[in-house]
């Protein structure tokens, strides 16, 4: 157990990090996949194994953070010299509406993830602190909780309507797993995700990373500066930013205040965490202008054809079938389903793989075909393009991209059921305390689980439910009858009292103020 006073001690995070002293752990040898990593982040819960990995993750970007900036002295006025440098945007020929679209979708796993990083700032064993109330005002006033009709988030999603295209579900595997969405952008979106995970541990990398954000215009606003149509967007966030300005630099004040004797190395994590922000957002900067800058495949053309005729295009494909999902199905699928929707296309009929000038699928679009004029030349193109290119059975982006970021969790996975042993045989008092602070123990999770579990199971048999299978009326039935049995027991008082009514005052711990007529 830890002997720290304060609940944001800044000893938590060699705390934290002391379990693994000993163990054939190295946190910069990891290679972490951050697809899966990201999808295990959008889940409920603190699996301890995803929990070590995401600290892992965080651990690695700081240590390959350059410091270009000499890192500041902490000094009268520290925060003041703390400045996030200029990012330029993307070049002035990528800058179209149809690119601004496109990194509309691409940034959504980051837009739709800021300011995650606060949500967890309060918790039982420590919500009181004046830290935690402090951070708790800040997240509520960056989301635009406050605002009238719309917030922060909505506006983006409204964004991505605009688009022609739905809002992701962050939280779905399919989403994690798209190609089509640079690699950098998940990055980044793990680090909003994995600093959540860490309130007490992390927190001077947090107020670091905070005060970068309310610095900086939006991924968005630094890639398309001048751009009308997000205008709106862009002018919530720099309000609701710099309105936070003053309350986040008296709050990491504060903090740092309640340290006076480990203000220097604080400043110097506070300044990591404000780096880790701006390096994030130029490699993502880096990546989009590749990306836009780079021409498409023939596959990815052929997605994106496919995506921009689902929204008319849905409805009318009921009975068409493609291994046995419909058309319909699979245009509304999309973008998720990118890669399988071309693999089922090129199984079917509609592909003639030793032939494809041939295929039946370019004959749906030729005069008296069935969809003649549905598709302008430059779309019919686009298929032939697709058709003539080899009809990968597979994605090799996907594939080569698999490749690239190899699975290597196990390692973490087996200390952390090493460390679960020691939390076998606590006492239930013992337990408690590593359950209020699971953000710092959450190897004791399994444990509780299982504790859990095992009062449950003895639970039901010892005390069988008075049904078989629960329903609500079943329940409501069950409750309405003990009601009934407790007042057919009630007996009326026979005769008179047998003690005065001042007794029964007395008796009662009845003052004065009771009327007993």
């Amino acid at each position: 157990m830890n002997k720290y006073k304060h609940a944001f001690d800044p000893a938590l995070a060699e705390l934290y990090t002391q379990s693994f002293e000993g163990e054939s752990v190295q946190w910069e040898n990891n290679d972490i996949d951050t697809r899966k990593l990201f999808y295990q982040l959008n889940q409920s819960g603190n699996n301890q194994d995803v929990m070590h990995n995401a600290y892992a993750f965080i651990v690695q970007r700081i240590k390959a953070l350059d410091f270009g900036c000499s890192a500041i002295e902490l000094n009268d006025d520290p925060l003041g010299s703390l400045k996030t440098p200029a990012i330029p945007p993307l070049s002035e020929t990528l800058q179209t509406q149809d690119n601004l679209y496109t990194c509309i979708n691409q940034t959504a796993a980051i837009q739709l993830t800021q300011v995650c990083w606060l949500q967890n700032i309060s918790q039982a064993c420590y919500s009181q602190s004046d830290i935690a109330v402090q951070l708790m005002s800040l997240n509520l006033q960056l989301a635009g909780a406050g605002c009238e009709g719309t917030n922060i988030q909505q506006l983006y999603r409204a964004l991505i309507l605009t688009s022609g295209h739905e809002p992701p579900v962050l939280h779905s595997y399919d989403y994690s797993q798209q190609p089509e969405v640079v690699p950098e952008v998940y990055d980044f979106a793990v680090v909003q995700l994995a600093l959540t995970r860490f309130p007490r541990v992390l927190l001077p990398e947090i107020l670091g990373f905070t005060l970068a954000y309310c610095q900086t215009p939006t991924l968005l606003e630094v890639c398309f500066p001048h751009q009308q149509q997000a205008l709106p967007f862009f002018k919530l966030h720099r309000q609701l930013a710099e309105s936070q300005l003053q309350p986040l630099r008296s709050c990491i004040l504060n903090y740092l205040g309640l340290f006076p004797e480990q203000q220097q190395p604080l400043w110097q994590r506070v300044q990591k965490g404000f780096w880790l922000y701006q390096r994030q957002m130029q490699i993502c900067r880096d990546g989009l202008q590749k990306k836009m800058a780079t021409p498409r495949t023939a596959r990815q053309a052929m997605v994106q054809l496919l995506l921009d005729k689902a929204p008319v295009a849905i409805g009318h494909h009921q009975k068409v079938q493609l291994q046995g999902k419909t058309l319909d199905l699979w245009f509304a699928g999309l973008p998720a389903n990118g890669n399988e929707f071309l693999l089922a296309l090129t199984q079917s009929e509609y592909v003639n793989k030793k032939s494809p000038q041939h295929s039946r699928l370019l004959v749906l679009f030729d005069f008296k075909g069935p969809m003649f004029g549905v598709l302008d030349q430059s779309e019919i193109d686009i298929i032939k393009n697709w058709l003539n290119s080899g009809l990968e059975e597979g994605s090799p982006e996907a594939i080569e991209e698999q490749q690239k970021i190899v699975v290597s969790n196990n390692n973490l996975a087996s200390v952390s059921r090493q460390l679960q042993k020691k939390y076998v045989n606590l006492s239930n008092r013992e337990l408690y305390y590593y359950l209020v602070n699971a953000d710092l123990f959450p190897d004791v999770l399994p444990v509780a689980q299982a504790k859990v579990r095992n009062r449950l199971r003895a639970r039901a048999l010892f005390n069988p439910l008075p049904f078989k299978h629960y329903s609500h009326q079943q329940f409501d039935a069950y409750i309405d009858t003990i009601y009934q049995q407790e007042i057919s027991a009630y007996q009326p008082l026979q005769g008179k009292p047998k003690i005065s009514r001042d007794a029964y005052i007395w008796g009662a711990g009845a003052d004065s103020s009771y009327d007993f007529d």
